[in-house]
């Protein structure tokens, strides 16, 4: 058999140790490697010249001494109930090169790097794989439902971007590696669901330039579960209602604005972002402003800067919320009394309404907030006011007020109380 000159230090050429593309001429290229650090190239044609696929039908393991080329049109063709074990790291291109027949399968390490495009079926081969890092370099469809592990890191790399059909759900259960851009894209009901990583609004396709529109990849990130958000510097058009989900954490950066679009937010109870329902929400945004177009809204005073009803377990710290078409903050309860809520360090100027509203909670503490200049003169946005800095007062009889605390309070310049009880 022939030997490896172990001074050797560049490629390897597997038809040096067999003639044809297949399983014996593989291995014993690879005995005669042995734990020599190697290059390995993958060649597109046999010892006669004659171009084919490596017809792999037996049992491989490539070792972690070996670094795998996959030169332009080569192809592994692993047969059915065959595993081919790659520990070795791996140099190919973006296109297929990995044909699997049946149950035949390529197994790599796991701190190997892998692109889908080496499958024919992509991602979910790729997964599948066992791989510890998945690559992204182009664009990539899914159509079916598929979890990537929280033993991969998903990485989006060059110009890659993932698609995914109507229906379909990308579960991405580790860690990601991704630019400040977007990358995914979302058909009818299509959604990926992250359980580990921090989010922003980017990857949805969020520009912060203060002109596009910015609602849907907004919503796209904050619909996001178990996780936190976060929304960098920037302007941000918003024409719909905001939610939250429960046992999320949303931070804002400083500079970040979100900006009421001209003529957006067309229901007269359509807040800027809804707590309601939610529970274990905390919303950081120091430097942050919410901002409406109080002066263009005709009627209605439910256009608050944030609703909370029947939100449990909520704090909000930070922000600056202005212009607004109803409170700045209204903590209501009409699914639901609200409980548990903390208004911390909140700068609040020119709400049509209330700067904030108290009418079905349970231990609310306001601190450390400033309120400043509600409004009597909108035109037709709550027109019945009563304008005051804080309002508390329950609009039903089975609306609860219990253990509200207000510490450190600074207003002034509202059209009435500082600080009114009904």
């Amino acid at each position: 058999m022939p030997t490896l000159n172990r001074t050797h230090q560049g490629i390897v050429n597997p038809l040096e140790y067999g003639a044809s593309l297949n399983s014996t001429t593989l291995s014993a290229t690879l005995s005669a490697i042995g734990s020599t650090r190697a290059y390995l190239m993958l060649t597109a044609v046999d010892r006669a010249g004659t171009p084919g696929a490596w017809s792999l039908t037996s049992n491989v393991t490539i070792p972690s001494n070996v670094t795998l080329l996959v030169g332009a049109g080569a192809q592994l063709n692993i047969a059915t109930g065959i595993t081919i074990t790659c520990n070795a790291s791996v140099e190919a291109g973006l296109w297929q090169w990995i044909a699997l027949t049946g149950t035949g399968k390529i197994v790599f390490s796991g701190t190997a790097e892998i692109h889908p495009e080496w499958w024919a079926t992509g991602l979910a081969a790729a997964v599948a794989s066992g791989a510890g890092c998945v690559t992204i370099a182009s664009a990539l469809s899914v159509s079916s439902n598929i979890t990537i592990p929280g033993t991969a890191t998903l990485r989006i790399a060059g110009q890659g971007s993932l698609s995914v059909a109507t229906g379909v759900t990308v579960t991405v259960a580790g860690a990601v590696e991704a630019p400040l851009r977007q990358w995914i894209t979302l058909a009818g009901t299509g959604k990926v669901v992250f359980q580990r990583v921090a989010v922003y609004p980017q990857w949805w396709g969020a520009l912060g330039d203060g002109v596009a529109d910015d609602t849907v990849p907004v919503q796209a990130a904050f619909a996001q579960e178990n996780t936190e958000i976060i929304v960098p510097s920037g302007t941000y058009m918003i024409s719909a209602i905001l939610s939250t989900r429960s046992n999320q954490t949303y931070f804002f950066h400083p500079g970040v604005i979100f900006l009421a679009t001209v003529g957006g937010f067309t229901g007269i109870n359509d807040p800027m972002l809804s707590l309601s329902g939610r529970s274990n929400v905390l919303i950081y945004g120091y430097g942050a402003r919410f901002t409406m177009r109080r002066d263009s809204y005709t009627s209605g005073e439910g256009r608050h800067a944030i609703l909370l009803d029947g939100t449990t377990n909520a704090c909000i710290q930070g922000l600056t919320l202005t212009e607004t078409g109803g409170d700045g903050v209204s903590v209501t309860g009409f699914i639901g009394p609200s409980s548990n809520i903390v208004l911390r360090d909140l700068i609040i100027s020119g709400a049509s309404r209330n700067g904030i509203s108290i009418i079905n909670v349970s231990d609310c503490l306001v601190e450390n907030c400033v309120i400043s200049n509600t409004f009597k003169g909108a035109a037709g946005s709550a027109p019945s006011g009563p304008w005051a800095g804080i309002d508390i007062e329950p609009d039903t009889s089975t609306h609860l007020i219990r253990n509200i605390r207000i510490k450190n309070l600074f207003t002034a310049g509202n059209a009435s109380s500082g600080i009114q009880i009904a």
